[in-house]
């Protein structure tokens, strides 16, 4: 038995289990310098400015959600559609409580702990508005409304990058 590190892929000794433990270990460690940056001292104040950005964003979801579900009810299967508007109000609903949580903070939390949680959070609200094209794209012979889910993305996109770049 050898001292090898496993992660060390460098020699045709190892199996592919080991191969796929050191990919997965390399992109561990790329997602959590991607979270937590390279200047921590900075991250306190950066989280403060996307925390009152943020809110004001998570605060206006519910009617943007309606908005869509109103312009798409028409167009879109409606048990998708549901599905999606239903969604998309809860996690708007635990952005709004997340913040509020952090405005309650005390100081045995570390930034990186809330840094963290923003983002996990925006992680999940991307996902789920981008599954609106999964779930709820209107036919084929609309092509409108297509270009409606279209727009509704790309606005989205664009005003979560202003409000979430400090995070």
């Amino acid at each position: 038995m050898t001292s090898e590190d496993p992660r060390d892929c460098s020699s045709g000794a190892h199996s592919t289990d080991d191969a796929a433990g050191a990919a997965g270990f390399a992109i561990g460690r790329m997602v959590r310098r991607l979270i937590d940056p390279e200047e921590p001292e900075l991250l306190a104040e950066l989280l403060d400015q996307a925390n009152k950005l943020n809110m004001r964003s998570a605060i206006g979801t519910p009617a943007t959600v309606i908005m869509i579900v109103a312009t798409l009810w028409t167009a879109s299967p409606r048990p998708g559609l549901i599905a999606w508007g239903c969604g998309a109000i809860f996690v708007g609903a635990f952005h709004v409580s997340l913040h509020i949580w952090y405005r309650r903070r005390s100081s045995e939390r570390t930034p990186t702990f809330w840094r963290r949680r923003y983002t996990v959070a925006m992680g999940v609200g991307g996902a789920l508005w981008g599954a609106i094209s999964l779930v709820a794209l209107p036919d084929s012979d609309q092509q409108e409304y297509q270009a409606l889910v279209a727009l509704y993305l790309i606005a989205v996109m664009a005003a979560n990058s202003i409000f979430s770049s400090h995070v």
